[in-house]
């Protein structure tokens, strides 16, 4: 029962439904197992958040083929309904992911908790690379983060490098250099 259900029970009052319906607040915790049509419309505000609210977005990233990576999203709510967590990959679920969730009491009074959901990817592949996305949910409702991308990148490494040569004055000397790696590594050459 809050500021955006404000209308609704007017709304069936006014097309005589109230006798067929049967509804109960279940938040604000005043409120809870109130009848819609016996809560007054001042009753109805929003100055708390029972539905999760993002606060910390999960960040772009980018990681090294075979390193560890994480992605945080932290959400806060001043309802004590039970959360869940979840984590999608390019818009798939990620079913067997390894979380890490924690929560804790954000404001002086304890009436806001603060939620973390922590998503670890072991060994990262150029297979991990995508758009990952955190969903915490309560009774109220879900709440999705910003998509965060992932990039692999292996680090450069020389497959050829120069040698140290002795020519006479006038001809043409060669020094060959060569890098692999992800992005493909721009080289360049420095005298002295």
């Amino acid at each position: 029962c809050d500021c955006q259900l404000k209308w609704f029970p007017e709304w069936l009052v006014a097309r005589g439904l109230q006798s067929s319906v049967v509804a109960t607040c279940a938040h604000p915790e005043s409120l809870k197992g109130t009848s819609i049509f016996k809560a007054s419309a001042d009753s109805f505000v929003c100055d708390d958040l029972p539905k999760p609210q993002i606060t910390v977005q999960p960040d772009t990233t980018m990681g090294v083929l075979g390193k560890d990576i994480r992605f945080t999203c932290t959400a806060a709510s001043s309802s004590s309904s039970p959360m869940t967590f979840a984590w999608r990959k390019d818009q798939e679920f990620l079913r067997d992911a390894e979380m890490e969730n924690f929560a804790h009491v954000r404001a002086k009074d304890g009436e806001v908790m603060e939620y973390t959901t922590i998503l670890h990817l072991r060994h990262v592949t150029f297979a991990h690379e995508g758009r990952y996305q955190c969903i915490i949910t309560n009774h109220f409702g879900s709440t999705y983060s910003s998509k965060a991308r992932l990039t692999v990148n292996v680090l450069p490494s020389f497959v050829k490098t120069p040698r140290d040569i002795t020519i006479r004055t006038g001809t043409t000397a060669r020094l060959e250099c060569a890098a692999e790696g992800h992005p493909t590594p721009q080289i360049a050459w420095q005298k002295d």
